[in-house]
């Protein structure tokens, strides 16, 4: 497992490197991949782990808030969810502090004890953005998740089929939830008029540990690749 985790950040290193240097020629683009301005719209599509993909669609209803639509895909389940996203500080035009919290909803599935559940995953980063329109930022946050019969109090629903967890065993009892905290950092590159190329690297942790199998993501680290574009 923390085999293919260092492989992944690797390759996420590897490209940020690569669009870094793309960037370079563009010092005269500046463009957000993050905050679509009041009455303009974002759309997104990324990958990594563990999503295969991501669709978004964001729009602003302020400088500094937004909302977006998402539909993502794991290795195994839909899902569906909101992604907010506000600047809490800005000093000048090259640091800001921002938040940004996509939830998403899982229905109900032959894993995890085939139970409909739901995750979050607040995050706050100090950001900066240079000369050449690129911007790097670092940042915390916490992942949560839990079974939607639990936080309604309702009684777990289980599927009479064997279940199929692969490497997270949560067992027939189902999936009840969890909280994890993250550390993460990221790089957005303007590509054109438009368009920026973007990613971010979390390493999900317990406490001052790596995540150990508890964690529902399967390797404990979060990976986004992908490009945003302003309408």
């Amino acid at each position: 497992m923390y085999h293919k985790t260092r492989i992944s950040i690797a390759l996420a290193l590897g490209l940020l490197r690569v669009a870094s240097t793309v960037a370079q020629p563009l010092g005269t683009v500046h463009m957000d991949y993050l905050m679509p301005k009041k009455g303009r719209s974002l759309v997104a599509a990324s990958t990594g782990i563990p999503y295969i993909g991501i669709l978004e669609y964001a729009y602003g209803f302020s400088n500094r808030f937004s909302v977006g639509v998402m539909i993502g895909r794991t290795p195994t389940v839909n899902g569906y969810g909101l992604r907010l996203r506000t600047v809490l500080y800005r000093s000048d035009r090259s640091f800001r502090v921002v938040a940004k919290g996509p939830v998403f909803y899982y229905p109900k599935t032959k894993g995890l004890g085939g139970e409909p559940w739901a995750l979050a995953w607040p995050t706050a980063s100090a950001e900066w953005k240079l000369r050449s329109g690129v911007r790097i930022w670092v940042g915390g946050g916490a992942v949560v998740a839990a079974c939607v019969n639990s936080m309604l109090g309702s009684p777990a629903e289980h599927d009479d089929e064997p279940h199929d967890h692969g490497s997270n065993d949560h067992s027939d009892e189902g999936f009840m939830g969890g909280i994890w905290n993250t550390l993460q950092a990221g790089v957005s590159v303007p590509v054109g008029q438009g368009l920026a190329f973007q990613s971010e690297v979390a390493a999900v942790m317990s406490g001052l540990s790596v995540a150990d199998n508890g964690w529902i993501g399967g390797p404990p680290v979060i990976l986004n690749l992908g490009f945003s574009y302003t309408l």
